[in-house]
C-alpha cells in the first residue's frame, strides 16, 4: 500500500506511527502490533510512549494475556504514567477479575492523595467509569452496583461522578423485573399503563440524559412492540452507556422494525467497539447484510481490514458473509428441471 512504501522510505518513528494508526482504522490489529512491535525494537526509547498503544492492539486483536503482561510492565517501568494502571484495571475488568481492577483504581487514588497530584485524581476517576463500562458484561448487576457505589464514594471529578450514577442508575433499572407482555388476543392495557407511559416520555423529554428514565420507557415500548420507538429510545441509551446488551437491543428493535442496512452499520458499530463479542453475533450480520442487500460493501469492507498476513476476526467474517450469500443465491434459484 502506499502508507508502506511511505515506511520503506521513510523508517522513522512518525512514519510508523503513520502506518499504526492507518491499520488501527482499518481495523486490522493484528498487522496494528506488528508495526508498533517494530518500532519498539528500532526505537527503545520510544517505549514509554507506545507500549500502551502496543498493549491496546494486542487487547482489540483478542490476544488480552499479552495485553496485561505489556500493560503490567508498562505499570512498573513507568509509575509517573496513570494511562498503564487505568488501562490494565479496564481490562481485567472486562475479563471478570473485578478485585484485580479496584485493586488499581485504589491504588491510584492513594497516589493521587499522597502526592497531591490532581492529574492522577482525575485519571482514577476515570478508571472508574472505565471499569463501570466493563462490569454490566461480566458481574450480576447487583454486585455491580455495590462496586460501582464504592468507587463513587472515592471519586471527586463533577463530571465524572454524574457519568457513574448514569451506570448505577442503568445497572440498577437492568435489575428491576420486567412485566410479562400481554397474551395475544388479550384486554387490551388499561388506561393507568398508558398514563404510565406518557410520564415516562415526558421524564425522558425534561431529563434527556437519564439512563433509567430511558430504560423504563425502552422496556414500556417493548412490551407495547413498537419497535420503531424502541429503537428511538436504544440510540439515545447507547450514546450514552455503550454496553453489550444495550447494542444488542437497539440492533434487535431495528431488525424487527425492518431497518435492515441501519442494523448492519449497528452491528459494524458493535463490532468495532466490541471485537471480542464478533464471534457470537456472526450470522445474525451476515443474515442481515443479505436482507439489505449490501453484500458487496460488506465484503469489500471486510476482505480489506483482513489484510496481509489476515486478522483471524475479518477473515472469520468475510467467510459468514461468503456463506451467508452463497445460501441466499440458492434459495433464489430457479428449481431445475427434470
Amino acid at each position: 500500500t502506499y502508507r508502506e512504501r511511505v515506511l520503506a522510505l521513510r523508517r522513522d518513528v512518525t512514519a510508523m506511527v503513520y502506518l499504526a494508526s492507518a491499520y488501527e482504522s482499518a481495523g486490522n490489529f493484528v498487522r496494528q502490533a506488528e508495526v508498533l512491535e517494530t518500532l519498539l525494537k528500532e526505537f527503545p526509547g520510544e517505549r514509554k510512549n507506545q507500549l500502551c498503544s502496543l498493549a491496546a492492539a494486542y487487547r482489540r486483536a483478542g490476544q488480552i494475556d499479552k495485553a496485561i503482561d505489556l500493560l503490567g510492565q508498562g505499570s512498573r517501568e513507568f509509575q509517573d504514567r496513570a494511562d498503564y494502571p487505568s488501562a490494565l484495571a479496564e481490562i481485567h475488568a472486562q475479563a471478570g477479575r473485578i478485585d484485580e481492577a479496584l485493586a488499581l483504581f485504589k491504588a491510584m487514588v492513594q497516589t493521587s492523595r499522597a502526592a497531591e497530584r490532581g492529574d492522577w485524581a482525575v485519571a482514577a476517576d476515570n478508571t472508574a467509569l472505565r471499569i463501570a463500562s466493563a462490569m454490566p458484561r461480566t458481574v450480576p448487576q447487583a454486585q455491580g452496583v455495590t462496586v460501582m457505589r464504592a468507587m463513587r464514594a472515592e471519586m471527586r471529578n463533577k463530571m465524572c461522578i454524574e457519568n457513574i450514577d448514569r451506570h448505577i442508575a442503568q445497572a440498577e433499572a437492568a435489575a428491576m423485573p420486567v412485566a410479562a407482555a400481554p397474551a395475544p388476543g388479550a384486554s387490551p392495557a388499561p388506561v393507568t399503563d398508558r398514563q404510565v407511559l406518557l410520564l415516562l416520555e415526558a421524564d425522558a423529554e425534561l431529563s434527556p440524559n437519564n439512563t433509567a428514565t430511558l430504560l423504563k420507557l425502552a422496556s414500556a415500548y417493548e412490551q407495547r412492540k413498537d419497535a420503531a420507538k424502541l429503537a428511538g429510545v436504544m440510540r439515545r441509551i447507547v450514546k450514552l452507556v455503550s454496553v453489550e446488551a444495550n447494542h444488542v437491543r437497539l440492533i434487535r428493535a431495528l431488525t424487527e422494525m425492518g431497518a435492515d442496512a441501519e442494523a448492519v452499520a449497528a452491528y459494524e458499530a458493535f463490532f468495532a467497539e466490541f471485537p471480542q463479542e464478533t464471534a457470537k453475533h456472526l450470522a445474525a450480520y451476515a443474515d442481515a447484510v443479505v436482507r439489505a442487500n449490501t453484500m458487496q460493501y460488506a465484503l469489500q469492507r471486510w476482505k480489506g481490514a483482513a489484510g496481509h498476513p489476515p486478522d483471524a476476526r475479518a477473515a472469520s467474517v468475510v467467510k459468514a458473509l461468503e456463506q451467508a450469500r452463497d445460501a441466499a443465491s440458492r434459495a433464489d434459484a430457479p428449481p431445475s428441471t427434470p
